[in-house]
């Protein structure tokens, strides 16, 4: 049975690539470069490939694909580009002295324009269960209100306080971005990289006096993918038909739900996409 060898062997036992990583996260980038294993995806459902892509993704080290790449499928193959290039940061297994295999994970992201928490929930098991991780297992302020997208779904889950809670299906990880709630709009995600914004975003600025969310997106020519963008309640698009998508050259701008707005950057003649979205301020909540 080929499939479940290949589940075992990222997190079947104790001593499979997700614990193994887990035990020795603090070597990375000290005393050698992670290697949790190759990733092979071909053998895989594609929710135990989200889960293996996390795993070594998390790791922070290198990154090899294990599978023939002209035989693996669009979905699979999409998976793999999710975690390319690494991001050379381990990522800390939060309950490591309390399980043979850590389920939880947190990746703290800094970059020049904003920091936020990736933060990984997994379920090693056959059958669908809830996950939860509180704002003091996050090293977050006691009281801080936060927000949380999940990467694989591109689902929203929305504000939360105290405890971060989402149910995991069966042999597969809820990725998330753990931000502090701003306030003001700002990107949640992205579709492109597991990180959700620290190798493809740069620029990224709040423009109070406008009310106008400017960035720059970046990424190979010829392809395409979404930024999320989260939109608290007293703020709304200042788009004349928001239910509508609106292009703007080399970039569209939807309302996905009441809030969040979803920006399409396209990268037809370079590397860079320079995008804005201007809001309407202190009308309450969006229509």
């Amino acid at each position: 049975d080929q499939p479940r060898l290949t589940w075992e062997q990222y997190a079947g036992n104790f001593n499979s690539s997700a614990p193994a990583m887990a035990k020795r996260h603090y070597f990375n980038q000290k005393t050698w470069i992670n290697d949790a294993d190759h990733l092979g995806l071909g053998l895989l459902s594609l929710q135990q490939a989200r889960a293996a892509a996390s795993i070594i993704a998390l790791s922070g080290g290198t990154l090899i694909s294990g599978d023939r790449l002209v035989d693996l499928d669009a979905d699979r193959l999409e998976i793999l580009r999710k975690v390319c290039p690494s991001y050379g940061v381990a990522a800390r297994p939060i309950d490591l002295f309390e399980a043979d295999r850590p389920e939880i994970f947190e990746l703290p992201i800094k970059t020049e324009f904003g920091e936020w928490l990736v933060v990984a929930l997994f379920n090693y098991s056959g059958e669908g269960a809830p996950k939860s991780v509180s704002l003091k297992q996050l090293r977050l302020p006691k009281g801080k209100k936060c927000v949380a997208f999940e990467f694989w779904s591109q689902q929203l889950i929305g504000e939360f306080e105290k405890e971060l809670k989402v149910r995991v299906e069966p042999q597969s990880v809820a990725l998330l971005s753990v931000h502090p709630v701003a306030g003001v709009p700002h990107v949640i995600s992205t579709d492109r990289h597991f990180s959700q914004g620290a190798i493809e975003l740069k620029g990224m600025a709040w423009d109070g006096a406008s009310n106008t969310l400017r960035g720059t997106s970046t990424g190979a020519e010829g392809t395409a993918y979404n930024v999320s963008v989260y939109v608290p309640g007293t703020y709304r698009w200042a788009s004349e038909k928001p239910d509508y998508f609106q292009d703007f050259g080399e970039f569209s701008v939807g309302k996905i739900a009441s809030s969040l707005l979803r920006v399409r950057c396209r990268f037809d003649a370079g590397t860079e996409t320079g995008w804005h979205i201007q809001f309407d301020a202190n009308t309450g909540q969006q229509a």
